[in-house]
């Protein structure tokens, strides 16, 4: 049925797995780059089943012209 609510809170903080080895940077690392870039990362679990992660980002990088 998707990601656990429990389990969606804590993704993307640091340290936060749910695997039994890694450390649990890879979607801290990969949410703050998008954060960074003015973009941002959202999770929508379904109740049939999966999760779909959505990412936006900004055409362009703040402070910069096309």
């Amino acid at each position: 049925a998707g990601v656990p609510l429990a389990i969606a809170e804590q993704i993307g903080k640091p340290f936060f797995t749910t695997k039994g080895k890694g450390f649990g940077l890879g979607l801290f690392l990969s949410k703050a780059s998008v954060t960074r870039a003015g973009g941002s990362v959202k999770l929508y679990s379904h109740e049939e089943g999966g999760t779909l992660t959505e990412l936006r980002l900004p055409r362009e990088t703040r402070g910069e012209e096309a």
